[in-house]
């Protein structure tokens, strides 16, 4: 159960952060209405409180983070050197926990 409520939050933390900055992009870049800033400024700040409610460590968050932000680089990047990084990754988030 505790895995679940975790996932749960961090999918509404996701939507609030990823909704939030898109709809203030909208309002900036798209010009449209001014309350698309100011419910994106809303939901925003939502996700600053919503991510306290994890029942995991922060790091713990922080890391797995870390390390989904990273993945497509790990397949996707460039440079001989890119069948290393997937093992520094995961040697960075296993030393910082």
């Amino acid at each position: 159960m505790a895995i679940f409520k975790s996932l749960l939050i961090f999918l509404l933390a996701g939507i609030c952060e990823i909704g939030g900055g898109y709809l203030v992009w909208l309002w900036l870049k798209e010009d449209k209405p001014y309350w698309f800033g100011m419910l994106g400024m809303l939901l925003l700040a939502l996700y600053g409180v919503v991510a306290t409610w994890q029942t995991v460590g922060f790091g713990d968050v922080c890391m797995q983070l870390i390390a989904e932000y990273l993945s497509p680089y790990h397949f996707y990047g460039h440079g001989k050197w890119m069948a290393l990084n997937p093992i520094a990754t995961t040697l960075s988030v296993r030393l910082l926990r």
